[in-house]
């Protein structure tokens, strides 16, 4: 989710986007209702319904500027909202692979990155060359990368 969450800031204001954030509370509210059975109270309903109000409130006040065209802001909300739903599908799934799976932590997030790195190369970075256009960016900052010793080994330590 996070690889998304960074195209969407390409989309929207920071502002517009750190508020945004606020809606992977509904996504993990409503996955770990239909997938661990979890249930919330009144008063959590509630709370949930009012960040998806502030969020939407956000959403419409960037619409209604005229600095940004409503295209990008669609996309940049459905890219922001998107990376929210895929941080809680991540959630959701690490605490059932925790508790029901008893899977042991270390190994859980061994496999939560290797997972994360081979669907953001293939199905993130093909999907945004898709919708924004020529691969040149990513071909150029492979080769960046491939042809400098230092750059390549700051990434590997990060």
């Amino acid at each position: 989710g996070g690889v998304v969450g960074s195209q969407a800031l390409v989309f929207l204001p920071a502002s517009i986007w750190q508020l945004s954030q606020a809606s992977g509370i509904l996504f993990t509210a409503l996955m770990a209702r239909g997938c661990l059975g979890h249930h919330l109270g009144s008063t959590r309903r509630l709370g949930v319904f009012l960040c998806i109000a502030g969020v939407v409130l956000a959403g419409l006040s960037d619409a209604l500027e005229a600095s940004t065209s409503l295209r990008q802001v669609m996309l940049g909300m459905s890219l922001a909202l998107l990376s929210q739903a895929l941080g809680a599908a991540s959630a959701v799934a690490e605490e059932h692979l925790l508790k029901a799976a008893s899977v042991p932590p270390m190994r859980l997030i061994a496999w939560e990155g290797a997972w994360g790195i081979a669907l953001t190369l293939c199905v993130v970075y093909p999907a945004m060359q898709l919708l924004l256009g020529s691969p040149e960016g990513l071909v150029d900052s492979l080769a960046m990368l491939l042809n400098n010793p230092v750059l390549l080994a700051v990434q590997a330590a990060l």
